[in-house]
């Protein structure tokens, strides 16, 4: 379910702070998951698309107008050791799940669903022991379109 406000990510470890160009007409929120299109280099909000690199959490929100690159997305992007903990990520249920591959449907939901079409943007690196909540090793840039 796609975000409707800001919200917190817990993130350890390094990142890299960019600002990239904003999508024409999307609201990013504070929190929000984010690719790249490679086709346009705008930040794009996460989906079934196989044109997007990169995953990042934008870090404060901002709509984009149409004008090429006026208003630009602050993202912390994966780029080296970086995690995203206590997240929800829909099909995990148990420490086997660990190493398992995670994939971003929205711009708020990770999940263990393959959908096929995009590339994975990590994998799970620790369980917390019950339901979905666990802890996301970012795949850097690029490396998961090598997959």
């Amino acid at each position: 379910m796609a975000l409707a406000q800001g919200t917190n990510r817990i993130v350890v470890g390094g990142g890299k702070r960019l600002r990239i160009p904003a999508t024409s007409g999307v609201t990013f929120y504070a929190g929000s998951y984010v690719r790249i299109n490679r086709t346009t280099g705008l930040v794009v909000k996460p989906d079934a698309t196989a044109a997007l690199i990169g995953f990042g959490i934008c870090e404060r929100q901002v709509t984009g107008d149409g004008l090429a690159g006026r208003y630009e997305v602050e993202v912390l992007l994966g780029d080296g050791i970086m995690e995203i903990d206590q997240v929800n990520v829909t099909g995990v249920d148990n420490q086997n799940d660990v190493g398992d591959q995670v994939w971003a449907t929205d711009d708020a939901v990770l999940t263990l669903t393959d959908d096929t079409v995009s590339t994975p943007i990590g994998v799970v690196s620790r369980y917390y022991g019950s339901g979905t909540k666990c802890k996301v090793l970012l795949y850097p840039i690029g490396a998961s379109e090598a997959l």
